[in-house]
């Protein structure tokens, strides 16, 4: 199926709510960790061969990585840190599966991630390890996936957050206090939902224009973020003021812990860019790996 064919099909089926199929996100690590102890044993010739075939599923966006291959070719499943992307240093993100660290379950037993699969060098990563981003000079889209450490503070959205987001908060005390935001207001939800093959709570916000002080640079820190592998606070998700904004939210108990999907809309993004944002959302899926 063509890219444009799929695109299309993701915008009509895609809108609100988003249940993508399951994924054996075990199978797929393995996979890739067994990949890398076998490319360690090669001769260097062999490890040429490796590094061509390598590159196929990077060549041809949108390929299924688990269908047949015909017999003189090897299935490579790539699964990689969503900051360590071999254009990152262009500013775009090659097709392939990333993960996203998120940090311990809360009785420390099990490490948490998310997994998405990037089919088009459209998207640009924010060196976070959480985000992607499309944008032009009209507007754009950006997929965040994160534990928030903090949130924007009413008395000063546009300065540090300070609403603190408790260990033990559950996704449906968080949907709540995402709904406190500043500036925003609720468009639906909060709502009992099926996502990403789990149970979520969907919840949608927007604002016709955040305001910030008319100071160069000056953000509205949405949240403070468990950033990098997830472990500790380090990062946020800010968002430029002075445009309309609509942002998809889906919140989950991971492990114990309460992770966020944000999906959202800046300005005035194209349809396509919309599109986009969907497909990438239909390939998340979550793991807790003990």
């Amino acid at each position: 199926m063509s890219l444009d064919h799929r695109l299309t099909e993701a915008a009509r089926h895609l809108a609100e709510r988003v249940e993508p199929p399951e994924v054996d996100l075990g199978a797929v690590r393995g996979r890739a960790r067994a990949n890398r102890r076998r490319s360690i044993a090669l001769t260097m010739a062999a490890a040429a061969v490796v590094v061509a075939l390598a590159g196929l599923p990077l060549l041809t966006a949108g390929r299924n990585l688990t269908s047949t291959q015909p017999a003189t070719t090897a299935t490579i499943e790539v699964l990689r840190d969503l900051e360590v992307t071999p254009c990152y240093m262009h500013r775009c993100v090659a097709p392939g599966i990333y993960s996203i660290g998120l940090g311990q379950a809360k009785d420390a037993t099990a490490l948490l991630s998310a997994a998405l699969r990037v089919d088009s060098r459209a998207w640009a990563p924010d060196g976070g390890r959480h985000r992607l981003w499309i944008r032009d000079d009209d507007g754009g889209v950006m997929l965040n996936v994160y534990r928030p450490h903090e949130l924007a503070t009413s008395g000063d959205p546009c300065g540090e957050a300070t609403t603190v987001v408790a260990e033990d908060t559950t996704a449906r005390d968080l949907a709540a206090q995402l709904t406190a935001l500043p500036q925003f207001h609720v468009a639906s939800g909060p709502i009992a939902t099926r996502a990403f093959g789990r149970e979520t709570q969907h919840l949608v916000l927007e604002a016709n224009r955040l305001t910030c002080p008319k100071v160069e640079g000056a953000q509205y820190n949405l949240a403070d973020i468990y950033g990098h592998t997830g472990m500790e606070p380090y990062g946020d998700s800010d968002i430029d003021p002075d445009q309309p904004v609509r942002i998809r939210f889906w919140v989950l108990d991971l492990g114990g812990r309460a992770i966020v999907v944000e999906a959202r809309q800046e300005g005035r993004p194209t349809a396509e860019m919309l599109t986009r944002l969907n497909v990438v959302l239909a390939s998340l899926t979550f793991a807790d790996e003990g």
